[in-house]
C-alpha cells in the first residue's frame, strides 16, 4: 500500500449503509459504506463534538445523533447546520478485503481561524469570568464574535 495508507478495518466489518469509528493515532475517524463505496471522515462533530458514527447515514449525508448537523461524506462539508465548519476528509482505498486511509499529515500553513480576545470580565464577588473573543475566518474571510463564560480553576497569567 502507498506510503501514509493505514489499514483500518475488513470490509465486511462495514456493511453497505452503515458506518464504523476506527481511532488512528489520536483521530477519531468515521468510514462509511455507501453501496460498496467507501468514504472516511472526521468523526466527531465540529459543532459540539457528537459522535458521528453513532448518527444515522442517510444517501451521502451522516447526522450527528446530537444536534442533528448533516455532513456530506464525500466532501465533509455541512450540509445542515447548526455545524458551520467541515469534517476533515481521509483519501480512502480498498486493498482486497481491507479497508486503507490516508493520513493526513500535520500542516504548517497558517491557521483556518484564528481567535483574539477582545475583552474579560470578572463578575464582581464570583469566581466567574467572561471573555468575548473574535473569530477570522481567514478561508472565508468574515470574523464572528464569541462569548464565553466560566468558574475560576486554575491560574491562567496569559490572561492577566
Amino acid at each position: 500500500m502507498g506510503e501514509g495508507f493505514v489499514r483500518v478495518a475488513d470490509t465486511k466489518d462495514i456493511a453497505p449503509s452503515q458506518m464504523k469509528e476506527v481511532q488512528v493515532d489520536g483521530e477519531s475517524i468515521c468510514i462509511v459504506n455507501i453501496d460498496g463505496n467507501y468514504y472516511a471522515i472526521g468523526s466527531i462533530c465540529t459543532h459540539e463534538g457528537g459522535p458521528l458514527a453513532d448518527g444515522t447515514i442517510n444517501g451521502f449525508e451522516v447526522e450527528c445523533p446530537w444536534h442533528n448537523s448533516k455532513f456530506d461524506v464525500r466532501t465533509g462539508e455541512v450540509t445542515s447546520p447548526p455545524a458551520n465548519e467541515p469534517e476533515p476528509v481521509y483519501e480512502v482505498k480498498i486493498e482486497g478485503n481491507s479497508v486503507f486511509i490516508k493520513l493526513q499529515g500535520k500542516s504548517t500553513l497558517s491557521p483556518q481561524s484564528e481567535l483574539k480576545l477582545l475583552e474579560k470580565i470578572k463578575v464582581e464577588g464570583t469566581d466567574v469570568m467572561s471573555f468575548k473573543f473574535s473569530k477570522q475566518d481567514n478561508q472565508k474571510k468574515r470574523t464572528t464574535h464569541h462569548y464565553c463564560q466560566t468558574i475560576l480553576q486554575v491560574n491562567l497569567p496569559f490572561l492577566k
